[in-house]
């Protein structure tokens, strides 16, 4: 591999890399934990690679048929530039089957990626009781809240992947979700759930895209909120399957939505709060609507500290949707 490095197959970083990752496979060996066949499969991918092509096709037929929950292909109202306003099928993940799924079949990526024990769940809430947030959330009725609740935050921005830099380029606006008690690489925490062109998106009260995607998440949270199989579907129709409405999703376990992490052009664009450009875009009081009440004001005696709005006073604008 020092070969491929000099060459320029391959970068310095990839060696350094797959060397670590070699020697903790010589100490696996020496403990008599390697799995020798594997390696010999991989090696003879491609017919020992005398058929590259085929080499991704029998690293395909190798792996282990994933036991996480298949997209549900949800029909959605968007617009398309010669056909105008349609609908069409776009794949969203629910929440609570993607957890429910990791909880019961990786174990060790529940403790890794959702819930790293009690005490570091215990030392969340511990941290949060004295907020305005959590006194005004009824996760502080629930007994067990320090040690069964997990907080979750719903993580949305917009990205190029198509045409990047270019006139032509396309964004696409991408939802995940991932626990707030653990600390690891975003690849593996953030978990996402939905996506969706933004030149599909259409916003319009009789042909709204995203709140096809929200209804959909709102009934997926609320049985994670539960922490029971879901009884009904999103249309409030009966469901029978087994467990339905008594089984528990996560052995106990239950979620609440506690944050929502995005940009403020995100933010404006997804979750109609205002525009970060505008006079009035502060999303927390009526600054710019009331006198003596501008955002550019951060003087102890500022006007706008004295409309700032609470939990209740926020829904009853219509805030988020009044949810």
């Amino acid at each position: 591999m020092v070969m491929m490095v000099l060459w320029g197959h391959i970068s310095p970083q990839l060696l350094q890399k797959v060397m670590s990752l070699y020697l903790a496979d010589l100490q696996l060996h020496k403990a008599g934990c390697l799995d020798v066949n594997g390696v010999q499969k991989l090696a003879k991918m491609g017919s020992s690679g005398t058929y590259s092509q085929n080499i991704w096709r029998d690293f395909k037929a190798l792996l282990p048929a994933p036991k996480l929950p298949k997209p549900l292909m949800l029909k959605f109202p968007i617009k398309h530039t010669s056909l105008g306003k349609i609908v069409a099928s776009i794949p969203l993940l629910l929440p609570h089957t993607l957890f429910s799924a990791i909880y019961t079949h990786y174990p060790d990526m529940w403790a890794k990626i959702v819930y790293p024990g009690k005490i570091t769940c215990g030392k969340f809430w511990s941290a949060v009781q004295g907020s305005p947030q959590f006194a005004s959330h009824p996760v502080r009725h629930r007994a067990d809240f320090s040690e069964k609740c997990i907080p979750l935050k719903i993580h949305g921005d917009g990205t190029p992947v198509t045409g990047l830099g270019k006139g032509w380029g396309k964004m696409v606006d991408i939802f995940s979700v991932s626990s707030l008690l653990i600390c690891a690489p975003t690849i593996l925490r953030n978990l996402m759930v939905f996506l969706i062109f933004q030149h599909l998106i259409c916003r319009d009260a009789d042909h709204n895209t995203l709140d096809t995607a929200y209804r959909m998440f709102i009934w997926s949270f609320r049985a994670m909120w539960v922490g029971k199989k879901p009884k009904y579907d999103w249309n409030g129709e009966e469901m029978f399957y087994p467990g339905a409405g008594e089984d528990d999703l996560c052995g106990g376990f239950y979620f609440a939505v506690w944050a929502l992490i995005c940009d403020l052009e995100h933010a404006y664009s997804a979750y109609d709060l205002p525009n970060p450009i505008a006079n009035a875009c502060c999303p927390l009081c009526p600054v710019g609507l009331v006198p003596d009440a501008v955002w550019w004001d951060f003087r102890p005696t500022a006007g706008w500290l004295a409309h700032i709005y609470s939990v209740q006073s926020w829904l009853a604008r219509g805030g988020l949707y009044s949810l």
